[in-house]
């Protein structure tokens, strides 16, 4: 399982080497298909409609679609997507930079290629609209994905990132534990758990 993901119902989303899965009531996990490649990152969007980022482009599956349609990204190998209030989409390549989508992925402008990496972690988008983008250290946009500036904690090597209700971030670092930021970055406070996480 690459990532997890909430649908709009509410169900659990999963992508895996051989497709997309969504977690019923019952328990049993319902297949949504294979875009024919790897899926390396997914998110819901409104209307059931599920985005999935592979080593092949993106990928867009609507309601009750039987197939699944991709979509004009020029990056090739995608491992971040996310989506913002205005239903504005991001794509980060593993080598092409950041993407980003007015149109649910019909048309793409490259927001910022200097955000290019060989392992980009999913795009995080705040409850105020700010995002977040994590490669070994975070960066933060305020306007949309246009420009971008460090936010990290000095001198830590960020592994993961969350962010919660509260719009307070939580980033796991290599070895020097895990760091709190109630002000969208800009101070960080370690709490604990010293070891790799």
């Amino acid at each position: 399982v690459w990532q997890l993901g909430i649908s709009t119902d509410g169900s659990a989303l999963a992508s895996t080497s051989g497709g997309v899965w969504k977690l019923l009531q019952t328990g049993l996990w319902l297949y949504l298909g294979d875009p024919q490649a790897i899926v390396k990152c997914l998110i819901a969007m409104r209307d059931t409609v599920v985005i999935v980022g592979t080593i092949r482009g993106v990928f867009r599956k609507a309601g009750s679609a039987t197939s699944w349609e991709r979509m004009g990204v020029p990056a090739t190998w995608i491992e971040a997507l996310g989506v913002n209030s205005k239903d504005k989409l991001f794509a980060g390549g593993k080598t092409d930079g950041l993407y980003g989508s007015t149109n649910e992925g019909k048309t793409w402008l490259q927001l910022d290629v200097n955000l290019r990496t060989s392992w980009p972690q999913p795009v995080l988008v705040s409850i105020t609209d700010d995002l977040y983008y994590l490669s070994f250290s975070i960066k933060r946009s305020t306007n949309d994905g246009n420009t971008w500036y460090s936010v990290s904690p000095p001198g830590a090597i960020i592994r993961s990132m969350a962010i919660s209700s509260k719009d307070e971030i939580l980033t796991g670092t290599w070895g020097n534990g895990v760091y709190l930021s109630s002000d969208k970055g800009n101070t960080w406070t370690n709490i604990g758990l010293d070891s790799n996480v």
